[in-house]
């Protein structure tokens, strides 16, 4: 009876030890959803200024009252939403896309959500929440626009024939 016992004791000194850990894990898992939530919620809120910025043009100076009041209706807390725009701004994108972008002339408009965290995440990484960060690209006054270097353009075409390739045959 005596080695049972022994067994059970190292069973629960290695629970010990070991939980702490999959509670820090669990707490991730949690604290890694809720953000996921509201990277959600940003893109929800991202496509409706985009829908409003398509009706409402001539009224760009409510756009940042429209996205926090979305915001608001998202679940999101306004005050932690950011709202910036430019003209011709350029773009961190990588890529394709991020080449093309270089010589948007359009209007960008950036929306910035500061998404708050856990005590315990805080604590962690000395840090009150996560950036999330999204930009929308809009034309301004007209089609939207690219200035296409010879380079570029040719990117373009290989694109467009690999895109045809692959379509189907009707």
């Amino acid at each position: 009876m005596t080695v049972i016992n022994l067994h059970k004791g190292q069973a629960m000194a290695e629970f010990i030890i070991v939980l702490p850990l999959l509670i820090l894990m669990l707490f991730g898992i949690i604290q890694f959803a809720s953000i996921s939530l509201d990277r959600v919620k940003l893109a929800m809120v991202e496509r409706e200024l985009m829908r409003f910025m398509t009706s409402e043009s001539e009224k760009p100076e409510i756009l940042e009252s429209f996205a926090k009041e979305y915001a608001a209706v998202e679940g999101l807390n306004p005050d932690l939403l950011a709202v910036s725009t430019g003209e011709g701004e350029k773009t961190e994108q990588k890529g394709i896309l991020g080449d093309l972008m270089e010589n948007f002339t359009g209007v960008t408009i950036n929306l910035e959500y500061i998404c708050k965290t856990s005590p315990l995440f805080e604590k962690i990484t000395g840090k009150e929440g996560i950036k999330l960060k999204t930009s929308i690209y809009s034309a301004k006054g007209g089609p939207l626009k690219f200035v296409l270097t010879e380079k570029q353009a040719e990117k373009v075409r290989e694109y467009g024939m690999e895109v045809s390739d692959e379509a189907p045959v009707h």
